[in-house]
């Protein structure tokens, strides 16, 4: 991947306060509420564990242990999640995964292990601040509902957070809020020659308006034609459809869908419209553009030329608006309001993750600064406020081989 050079050598530079080197940060940095403390966590080679370092000095206050079980899949993506004075560590258990919860201050253990799960994702704190919420069940079945885990309780609880999920494996598709059905979606509707089950692929909600992205495949996978539909998130009235379209499914910088913004959609040349509909083929997109669609009326609001994308590009959005766009062999960054490329900033820090299908679990991951597989003594200023944590005049990073603060 290649990225913008900075437009100037002489830069100002921060310089490296503290650093704690190996075992790898897996997550990047979890400040807690006071800004006293970072928490992470750390991994090398077979052992595992969650980490908490002084802000201020980098010493590590206390150190939890994960690798019990022996197992290979014992790590998470999720990072820890502060709660009060509590932080909860989700770890892998084979298929599934356990909320394991410790005093933010000591490290010390706090109640049991949740149950087992066959999915944790999304975990933050619930509304009220005093549990833990995510995404998530006992059982292997779709959708998987939003739950409530507290220390110590025997079971998870339902949570009331707003969720929404749309559940493509139903007859017709459905479309729920905090694990009930509001409405349902026969896709035959939007393209009649468009299979159940395999249709839809991708949505995205956006205040008022859920757009959804459909894909008609034929013999063997071949890809014959696409479109994108919108509806209303409320009552799934159906507000405007654009045909010949991909829906661009944007990601935040933690790694979770991004409910702001316009529509952002793909669209190849017409005459480009192949491929196979389980492996995208890049070649699609050769000559295509990215658009923003108003979510409203669907009207286009800009648009920019694509280049020779190596796979399905990826969109992240910046905390300011601006969005990331990554082509495997050309990364820009796209003023949200207008689509024009901004130049003046330096990409060379930003990397997208290919963890995960494109739009989930995608992290942006410091690249600098590494000098030889190692940590340099300075890093050119700003540093982009997506980057680490703030705490106080340090701004602390998870680099791949360890955590550092730079002043």
């Amino acid at each position: 991947m290649t990225s913008a050079a900075p437009t100037s050598t002489n830069r100002p530079t921060a310089q490296v306060v503290w650093g704690v080197a190996e075992p790898a940060p897996l997550t990047g940095v979890t400040l807690t509420p006071d800004g006293s403390s970072v928490i992470y966590f750390a991994e090398a080679g077979t052992k595992r564990s969650l980490r908490a370092l002084e802000a201020r000095t980098g010493k590590v206050i206390w150190e939890a242990d994960l690798s019990d079980r022996g197992s290979a899949v014992n790590q998470t993506i999720t990072p820890p999640v502060v709660v009060g004075d509590s932080v909860a560590a989700v770890i892998a258990d084979g298929e599934g995964g356990r909320i394991r919860v410790f005093d933010v201050r000591t490290g010390a253990r706090v109640g049991r292990d949740s149950p087992v799960a066959v999915e944790i994702d999304q975990l933050g704190p619930c509304p009220d601040g005093r549990a833990w919420c995510f995404i998530g069940d006992t059982r292997m079945h779709h959708p998987l509902p939003t739950l409530r885990y507290a220390p110590g309780d025997r079971s998870f609880s339902p949570a009331k957070a707003g969720l929404v999920v749309v559940n493509p494996v139903a007859d017709p598709f459905e479309y729920i809020v905090d694990g009930e059905v509001q409405w349902t979606l026969d896709p035959q509707s939007i393209m009649k020659t468009c299979p159940r089950y395999v249709c839809m692929r991708g949505w995205a909600t956006i205040g008022e308006v859920t757009a959804m992205g459909f894909r008609e495949s034929g013999k063997g996978g071949h890809l014959v034609s696409t479109t994108v539909a919108a509806f209303t998130t409320r009552t799934g009235r159906k507000r405007w459809v654009s045909p010949g379209d991909q829906l661009a499914q944007v990601a935040t910088q933690s790694g979770h869908f991004s409910h702001e913004g316009d529509v952002y959609v793909f669209t190849p040349e017409p005459a480009r419209v192949n491929g196979t509909y389980d492996d995208f083929d890049g070649r699609l997109l050769y000559g295509g553009r990215l658009r923003a669609l108003d979510p409203e009326t669907g009207k286009e609001r800009w648009s920019v030329a694509l280049g020779r994308s190596r796979f399905q590009p990826r969109l992240t959005r910046l905390s300011n608006g601006d969005l990331i766009f990554d082509e495997g062999n050309q990364t820009r960054l796209l003023d949200a309001a207008s689509g024009d490329v901004i130049a003046d900033r330096d990409l060379s820090y930003w990397r997208s993750s290919t963890d995960g299908p494109p739009g989930r679990r995608a992290r942006l991951d410091i690249t600098e600064p590494m000098i030889d597989a190692g940590p340099s003594d300075t890093v050119r200023k700003p540093i982009p406020d997506e980057i680490g944590v703030q705490a106080g005049d340090l701004r602390i990073v998870a680099q791949p081989n360890g955590v550092y603060a730079y002043r």
